[in-house]
């Protein structure tokens, strides 16, 4: 192979995380072998350690390439103008695009650690359009925030049980009908009489283009 060329080397990667994921899908990540992924994707154990330093080292890679936080930074970037529905749908679209990808990781050994890692970035996220929303006090928009992130990946949970009857973007669309709707209606009547998050003036809902969508 030639290592310059950098079609041939992302090629190489592409397929040596294709050999982990499918050995992944039946056995606990420490189990496997950088010899049993090098057999498996056709290259040489130098080929793999030009790109990883170890079976863990994939494995972080691929969960932190899986992540959301490149979508929620650039939302929280754009908080001013982005509509909190369009948020959660271009994180639907985010998990959807590698749904196959994200499964694997959700369902290893490593799995739960996979999902809780999400949580993070989908909060720092939350609040940054809360705080657009509502005037709150630092436990108060901790606690919101910490509300809807655990929410949201929770649905990713369902959704990864449930993806041969219904996308991610349908559950939370019916997390927003039954659930979402009113919520922040009603936080915004109710919260200022018992000391909660007083409500400002919320930007109008305009079309936002998300660019890592394309």
């Amino acid at each position: 192979m030639d290592a310059t060329n950098p079609k041939l080397t992302s090629e190489a990667r592409e397929r040596l995380i294709a050999a982990f994921l499918e050995l992944y899908r039946s056995k606990p990540w420490h189990k496997i072998s950088v010899m049993e992924i090098v057999q498996a994707a056709g290259y040489a154990r130098g080929t793999f350690y030009r790109h990883f330093s170890g079976v863990d080292d994939l494995l972080r890679q691929v969960e932190a390439e899986n992540t959301c936080t490149a979508v929620c930074r650039h939302i929280i970037v754009n908080a001013p103008a982005i509509p909190l529905e369009d948020a959660t749908d271009a994180m639907a679209s985010f998990y959807e695009n590698r749904a196959e990808t994200v499964a694997v990781l959700a369902a290893g050994s490593n799995g739960n650690n996979y999902l809780d890692a999400q949580r993070p970035p989908m909060k720092t996220m939350f609040a940054a359009l809360l705080t657009r929303g509502f005037v709150m006090t630092p436990l108060q928009l901790d606690v919101a925030s910490e509300y809807i992130a655990s929410a949201k990946v929770g649905m990713v949970r369902l959704w990864l049980g449930k993806r041969e009857h219904m996308s991610l973007n349908q559950i939370n669309k019916m997390s927003e009908c039954f659930i979402e709707s009113d919520l922040w209606n009603f936080v915004a009547r109710q919260a200022p009489k018992h000391g909660g998050p007083q409500p400002r003036k919320v930007i109008d809902d305009k079309p936002f283009d998300y660019p890592w969508l394309g």
